[in-house]
């Protein structure tokens, strides 16, 4: 396995941890999840800086793919829970 590849896997063990360490302290696990799609999608583009292949090319640009989704679910769902709890106080 060449250097690259285990830092990538590096990354991604750091990506687990932060979402868990974040799950244990906060019990909020959704809140971790970009981080740890950050540091997913990090491993991505390093493994592609190994050796670019097809297959890594669309590894990595499947991880940007869900996280651009998962971030802007996110955004959307906090903008729904704004606007339910300003509706509700009024």
């Amino acid at each position: 396995m060449a250097t690259v590849d285990v830092l990538a896997v590096v990354l991604v063990a750091r990506g687990i941890g932060v979402w868990l360490l974040t799950t244990a302290t906060t019990q909020r696990g959704m809140a971790a999840i970009p981080a740890m799609l950050d540091l997913w999608t990090a491993a991505g583009l390093l493994r592609l800086s190994g050796s670019a292949s097809w297959q890594r090319i669309a590894a990595a640009a499947a991880l940007v793919a869900v996280r651009k989704l998962v971030i802007r679910g996110r955004r959307l769902g906090d903008a729904t829970v704004v606007t339910t709890h300003r509706t509700r106080g009024r």
